[in-house]
This record gives C-alpha cells, sequence and structure tokens, in this order.
C-alpha cells in the first residue's frame, strides 16, 4: 500500500509580518480544510449554437481551520491588535484593518513528523501556499469546560502548490516558541457584574448562571478594483453586525415590560478573561476580550419536567473602526511601563511574589471598557453608513 499523509506530517504556518522571509507555525490547530472554486461563464456567439465555458476570472481559493485558544499568538499572525499597547492603550478594536498574508499547509510525503525535522529536512516539504489570505470569518464558543475552540476561515489570491526549496519569497519555517497551554478556567462578566442584560424591560435573572457564551462575526470586505489588474486589493466594509448568543439558568424574574425596549432600548458589555490553571495551582492569565455595545434581538424561555429553567439569548453588536470588539494578550510591567499613567498601573498590575505570573486580569479589561467608554460610547458604537 502506498503511504499517505498522516497526522502529526502536516502542519499550518502564516507568513509573519515582521520578518518577511519566515513562515511561523499556527499552534494548537485541530482541523483544517481548503480548496477552491473555478469561475466559468458561458459565452455565446450570435448565429452559432456553440456554447463555450470560459473561465475569465481567477480561481477562488479558501482555507478555514479551528484551533484551541491560548496567547493569542495566531490572531497576532493574522495580522489582528491583540498587544495591551494596541488594545488598552490605543483602544483598536480587533477588526479595524486586518492586512493579507500567506497561509501555509506544509507535508512530510514520508510521513514524518514535522517538529522532529531539521532545518535541512525542511527544503523538501512540499506546501501548499494560499498568497493574500484575508480573514473572511471569526467565531468561538465558550463552555463550562472552560476550553475555547477558534473557527476561522479566509479567503485568497491563489494556491501555489510546491517543495519548500522551490518557494523564492521563503527561507526559514520556524516552529512558535511561546507558551502552548490550552485555556482552561475563564471568567465571565456581564455589563457591570450586577445589572441584568433585560433590566430595561424585565425578565429572568442571569447573572453568575451562564452556561454558554457563543460570539461569531462574517467580514464582509469590498474589492478595490484596479483596471487591468487580475488580482485587486480588499478593504473591510465598515461596519459590519457580529453575533452573540448567550444560553443561562433562570432562578426568578426582575419587573418590567418588553414593551419599554422602545423607548428605553440598552446595549450592553461582556468581559473574558483566559487563564490556565496550573498544576501548582496558581493560575496563568493569557488573554482577555472585551465585547462592547451589544443590543438585544431575541430571547426565549424553555423547561422540561427533568431540567432546570433556562433562557437563551441573542445580541447584535455592530462593530467599526472605533469601537466594538477588542483582544489583548496578557499585560506585563515592561507593557505598561512604557508609557503608562502611574494610576492605571497600579489599577491593572496584579504581581505575585513568584514574578511574572501576574499578568492581565479582569481590572485590565475594565480600565479599557472605562477609557473606551470615555470616549467612544453611543455615536461610535452604533451603525453608521460613514465608511
Amino acid at each position: 500500500m502506498a503511504s499517505v499523509i498522516r497526522y502529526g506530517s502536516a502542519r499550518m504556518y502564516a507568513s509573519v509580518a515582521t520578518s518577511p522571509t519566515i513562515l511561523r507555525s499556527i499552534t494548537l490547530v485541530n482541523d483544517v480544510q481548503f480548496g477552491f472554486n473555478v469561475n466559468r461563464s458561458n459565452v455565446r456567439s450570435l448565429g452559432h449554437e456553440k456554447i463555450l465555458s470560459k473561465s475569465i476570472t481567477p480561481p477562488s481559493p479558501t482555507v478555514s481551520f479551528s484551533y484551541y485558544l491560548s496567547d493569542l499568538d495566531n490572531e497576532k499572525l493574522f495580522t489582528l491588535p491583540t498587544t495591551s499597547a494596541e488594545s488598552i492603550t490605543e483602544g483598536i478594536p480587533l477588526f479595524r484593518n486586518p492586512q493579507p498574508f500567506d497561509l501555509a499547509f506544509v507535508t512530510d510525503t514520508n510521513s514524518l513528523d514535522i517538529k522532529g525535522l531539521s532545518s535541512s529536512d525542511h527544503q523538501n516539504l512540499s506546501i501548499c501556499l494560499m498568497t493574500n489570505a484575508y480573514l473572511t470569518s471569526y467565531s468561538f464558543s465558550l463552555e463550562s469546560t472552560g476550553l475555547i475552540n477558534v473557527n476561522v476561515s479566509f479567503s485568497g489570491d491563489d494556491i501555489l502548490f510546491k517543495t519548500f526549496k522551490n518557494l523564492s519569497q521563503y527561507s526559514i519555517l520556524e516552529e512558535n516558541s511561546e507558551d502552548l497551554s490550552i485555556t482552561n478556567q475563564n471568567s465571565f462578566i456581564m455589563n457591570d457584574g450586577s445589572e441584568e442584560l433585560t433590566s430595561n424591560i424585565g425578565g429572568g435573572n442571569t447573572q453568575r448562571k451562564v452556561k454558554s457564551f457563543s460570539f461569531s462575526a462574517n467580514i464582509p470586505y469590498k474589492k478595490l478594483f484596479d483596471f487591468g489588474q487580475i488580482y485587486h486589493k480588499k478593504k473591510i466594509n465598515h461596519p459590519f453586525e457580529a453575533n452573540i448568543s448567550i444560553s443561562a439558568y433562570v432562578d426568578k424574574f426582575h419587573e418590567g415590560k418588553i414593551s419599554d425596549v422602545i423607548c428605553s432600548d440598552k446595549k450592553n458589555d461582556f468581559i473574558i478573561t483566559n487563564k490556565r490553571l496550573e498544576c501548582d495551582g496558581s493560575f496563568n492569565e493569557k488573554s482577555g476580550f472585551l465585547f462592547k455595545g451589544a443590543q438585544l434581538v431575541s430571547q426565549n424561555y424553555s423547561q422540561s419536567t427533568n431540567g432546570f429553567l433556562e433562557t437563551n439569548l441573542s445580541f447584535s453588536l455592530w462593530t467599526n473602526r472605533n469601537c466594538g470588539i477588542y483582544f489583548t494578550q496578557h499585560v506585563t510591567s515592561s507593557d505598561l511601563l512604557a508609557g503608562e499613567d502611574s494610576s492605571v498601573i497600579n489599577n491593572i498590575l496584579l504581581e505575585d511574589a513568584s514574578g511574572g505570573k501576574g499578568r492581565i486580569l479582569t481590572d485590565a479589561i475594565l480600565d479599557m471598557l472605562t477609557s473606551v467608554k470615555d470616549f467612544k460610547d453611543d455615536l461610535a458604537c452604533s451603525p453608521s453608513l460613514i465608511n
């Protein structure tokens, strides 16, 4: 039987914006699909029965894969703003202006583990390189297990099937040396930790009883057509809508009436911090998310004879260049001391005696939320036709 490519002998890599000759590994990938569609048009000639099926535009390659969340190193490769300087200090939302990059599916035809190969062995690896990949969707679901599995999709210009030594633009396959531990513990805050999601219209109390949280965003682009060019640059068509779903148990109801949504509509904020419980019992803080300005779309209640009363809520969240969604990696003292106000440092930094374990914590995200509220409130986080 002929050999086939197995698990372990294939891996995903991405180009590095700051190092043009390097392809760096994407970490903790657990599933991948890629392919392309050929765009054809029927061409008829007047007076003739023959129909020609011509490919008149380039094929449309796509890649999608899933991975477990860790330190947002993958998101950084996707050119998303994830550092504390970008997210907390500068207040840059997640999807402001991601740039295209190259994605590579690398395989060893001898079924050897790629990570165990030397740099000289890399030269003969087979590679499928998708050029100019644009992020088209980003989603994840947070369950009570604490694990977060992220799903992403990309569209690109072309796919090159080559051996690594014949890739003229890349000379190094680099393994990500950062911590690859999956996050398994989370802190979740809705609004200020006490305000209910439906405090304006009444309904079930859900604070501290949420059992799942899901986020999804399909990112729309418009092509910047350049006459005479085969491939064209793309630009995000701001603003666009993302979606949030929450499931929770209900213990009692608070007063109100749903018709009040007409005159007292409200926006909700969500904060998630992700960490890992280490073997010594300490927590290693890794990343934080802020979702600002989500508005209720629907709510449903259900109860069966063998279960608890549950509610499912759906929210829309409009994101633009200035507001919506913020992700940040762990915050270290060196990040903050490079120009932060000392009072902010005191609020954010939570050092511990072991050193190096105190990273970003809920206080850091709360500070980001406060700063966003100061100058980017209702107008900046609402749908707008201004692009």
